[in-house]
């Protein structure tokens, strides 16, 4: 390793103000195009030289890119330990980062990565400056694809599982002195009130942190340029064609880095997702994503919550790509287990997010019903439900730490009288009820298109499975005694026949927390209406009262008063 440290000591050696040319090509020859294999570091001679820089300039395989990222994840780790010997490693880290952090500010402010569009009134380029040009914008891409791929090796010696899955409570705390663990204030929104107030982050290097915010602030110009899409010109033009590869490489290495710099918390990572995350999601909803673009979206989900959703200004245009969301088949496809519907998870997300986002995911979800087959309703109401259930949880959980984490007693008496509260519940579960069930709940009973009213009660249908939890028993006491008995007296009759259905799926519609009396009362209530129901002057509120009448017998039969059952076996 010693000679790969001492070459890239000499590639990236500052002499003066106008050193980033210079380094910028040393560290791209470095890295992409010279084989460093003796202390000597010999190179080749200039004819094998010239050959290969034209038969390997723009591949990443050639060079000693390997070397260089072992070298740096070796010193990493040194680096993290507590000795006094470990200091030249930080040292060492330091003068790399700060010398490829100088040469990549100058690149990046004069945009020597983008391809210079001539202009309408001048010649066009002849082929030898049109080929300087590719050659300067290829060493420019080379060079910052590098700096990614030597942080990528920087940030995996401090932690070895960065680059895989997210951290570890365990692996968190195992790091001292240059990675030692610091807690740091997150960026929270209203929508994080299920997030603890501060976050355990991993130590890095400020210089190392300055290169990544460069590299970062680069993703919409490379993405812009640098897309899957390649033009019909660009593929006939092999030149532009490997340009346009080189720049593609380049943006995924930077955006990997990014990603890798989230879900292993190192710190500063919320200074690396403003331009990371809306090309995630484009990524995702294109027409050629792939379930793993939804994974690398849902394992980025927390970092939606450093947005600011109360500025219409600058968030419309992730507004509007979030809420397309919930019209993908990717992110709505059920991918077996309910645990790896990591696409429905992340609309799940969504409703905890910002109020206002919960009416316009219900607005962009509500006009897929009438259309949506069978599997994608299905998918709508696990969402919806598991919306809600989320909230829910995270309120109870709330509610739990107001009472036993607090040691003010008045302090925790209050903070449960807060929460328990029906004016002060959750912002989220209030929204999800007020914006989203209340609307679905009164379809289910007015709309008059047959078709219409099955496929919202699809919608319901995991609420109406869960009847048999309390908070989900309470909830549709809540949402449906205020109507419910008045549309089963209603004058239309499609009202009185789809409010017979809600009345099987919601029976016996109870509050568990009123106790029996009130429970045997709602019992009376319901036998009355199926009785006046069985006998209405409307053919089809019959047809749907005795299919009513079944259901109901055939799940509580043994739970009904014998008389209540007469009386409506022999109703005429």
């Amino acid at each position: 390793m010693k000679h790969i440290q001492n070459a890239l000591m000499e590639a990236l050696e500052e002499h003066g103000i106008n050193d980033a040319p210079r380094i910028k090509r040393n560290f791209v020859r470095l890295c992409y195009l010279e084989h460093i294999q003796t202390n000597t570091h010999d190179k080749n001679d200039d004819s094998d030289d010239d050959e290969n820089e034209d038969k390997n300039k723009n591949s990443s395989t050639n060079g000693s890119m390997e070397d260089v990222m072992k070298l740096i994840e070796t010193l990493s780790k040194k680096s993290s330990k507590k000795s006094k010997k470990n200091i030249n490693s930080v040292e060492f880290l330091k003068s790399v980062f700060s010398s490829l952090g100088n040469s990549l500010a100058v690149l990046i402010e004069q945009e020597e990565y983008l391809p210079f569009e001539p202009e309408e009134d001048t010649d066009v380029m002849n082929d030898h400056e049109d080929e300087l040009e590719e050659e300067d914008i290829a060493e420019a891409l080379c060079f910052m694809k590098a700096c990614a791929q030597t942080l990528n090796a920087y940030l995996h010696g401090l932690c070895p599982t960065a680059g895989g899955a997210a951290v570890t409570d365990e692996r968190k705390s195992s790091n001292s002195t240059k990675t030692k663990v610091v807690k740091t204030k997150t960026t929270k929104s209203k929508s994080s009130s299920s997030n603890h107030d501060t976050t355990v982050e991993i130590a890095v290097l400020d210089e190392a942190l300055g290169i990544a915010e460069l590299l970062h602030e680069s993703l919409f110009n490379l993405s812009s340029v640098y897309n899957d899409t390649i033009s019909n010109n660009k593929k006939n033009d092999k030149k532009e064609a490997e340009l346009h590869q080189i720049g593609i490489e380049t943006r995924n290495h930077i955006s990997q880095l990014c990603q890798t710099w989230w879900r292993n918390l190192f710190y500063g990572r919320d200074l690396l997702v403003t331009q990371l995350v809306p090309l995630l999601l484009v990524k995702s909803l294109d027409g050629g994503a792939a379930q793993r673009d939804v994974q690398n979206m849902y394992e980025m989900r927390h970092a939606l919550s450093l947005f600011d959703f109360d500025d219409d200004a600058s968030i419309s245009y992730l507004r509007s790509l979030l809420l397309r969301t919930a019209s993908s088949p990717l992110y709505l496809r059920h991918t077996g287990s309910v645990t790896s519907n990591v696409g429905r998870k992340f609309i799940v997300h969504l409703f905890q997010l910002h109020e206002s986002l919960v009416r316009d995911l219900h607005r962009a979800i509500r006009v897929q019903i009438p259309d949506a087959k069978m599997g994608v309703l299905q998918a709508y109401g696990d969402v919806y439900f598991q919306a809600w259930n989320v909230v829910q949880q995270n309120l109870k959980l709330r509610v739990n730490r107001s009472r036993f984490d607090s040691d003010d007693d008045d302090e925790k008496e209050d903070g449960a009288n807060a929460d328990n509260n029906p004016r002060n519940r959750n912002l989220y579960q209030n929204s999800i009820e007020e914006h989203v069930l209340q609307d679905l709940v009164y379809s289910s009973l007015h709309l008059a298109q047959s078709p219409m009213v099955a496929s919202v009660r699809t919608l319901l249908q995991p609420f109406f499975r869960a009847k048999k939890t309390p908070e989900v028993d309470q909830l549709l006491y809540r949402m449906y005694s205020p109507i419910l008995w008045r549309a089963l007296k209603a004058v239309n009759p499609l009202v009185r026949v789809n409010a017979c259905a809600i009345l099987a799926d919601t029976f016996p519609l109870r509050d568990p927390s009123a106790g029996p009396i009130q429970t045997e009362e709602c019992l009376a209530n319901s036998v009355k209406f199926v009785q006046s129901l069985l006998v209405d002057e409307d053919p089809r509120v019959r047809v749907a009262a005795a299919d009513c009448t079944a259901r109901i017998l055939g799940s509580y039969w043994d739970a009904l008063p014998s008389t209540d059952i007469r009386s409506i076996l022999n109703c005429k």
